[in-house]
């Protein structure tokens, strides 16, 4: 079997670069189809989360021109929201399917690095980033809708209550930097399962 890690620096480096090229290329070629493809995993999510309101569509569209998740929430029933008695609701956020790419991206590159660079048992470094991809996924796009939901109703209802709502904030860390820390974080962690013991690693004399 073919150890990459034993080709030179320069080779292994130039590799990773074009790598990196091309895996960019083909997430935002067919971002349409792998957000498709996620819709399943982000709506089992949102209706563990959303207990409230009934999913009416949930869903990719094209908004100008980007490609967006589309997540409607309808209460067709009287409903009472923070004080306030409404005869129904009928609320909706979006965000791009972009962003879902970028923990995609993101786990790919570390998984490349780890092969080219990393002493790594390869096939368990390969399985583990496949695992990762799914906290960090879950953890992000269905919670930045739907905290821009809770967002639009608490400004609209009881604004007071917008720094006290967990999802407000968590949507707000996402948004910020925080998708791309959980990647990053995840990364490392099945990096540091996945390498392989020091062979020069002092051992113990029992003696």
């Amino acid at each position: 079997m073919i150890n990459p890690q034993t080709a030179p620096p320069a080779l292994r480096a130039t590799v990773f670069l074009l790598s990196l090229i091309v895996i960019g290329w083909l997430l935002f070629s067919f971002r349409t189809g792998i957000g498709n493809a996620l819709l399943p995993l982000l709506n089992a999510v949102v209706s563990l989360l959303e207990r409230q309101y009934d999913i009416a569509e949930f869903n990719i569209i094209r908004k100008r021109n980007e490609f967006v998740y589309h997540l409607r929430l309808v209460s067709e029933g009287p409903i009472v929201l923070y004080g306030h008695r409404l005869p129904g609701m009928d609320v909706s956020a979006t965000t791009l399917v972009t962003h879902s790419l970028q923990q995609i991206f993101i786990i790919s590159a570390a998984l490349l690095a780890g092969l080219l660079f990393c002493p790594v048992y390869g096939l368990r470094l390969t399985l583990l980033m496949a695992a990762a991809l799914i906290p960090a996924l879950a953890l992000d796009i269905p919670f930045v809708l739907l905290g821009s939901i809770e967002g639009l109703i608490l400004q609209n209802l009881a604004p007071h209550k917008l720094d006290g709502s967990w999802l407000v904030q968590w949507e707000k860390i996402l948004t910020n930097g925080g998708r791309m820390a959980i990647a990053i974080g995840l990364s490392a962690l099945a990096l540091g399962l996945a390498r392989k013991p020091d062979p020069g690693a002092a051992v113990a004399d029992p003696g």
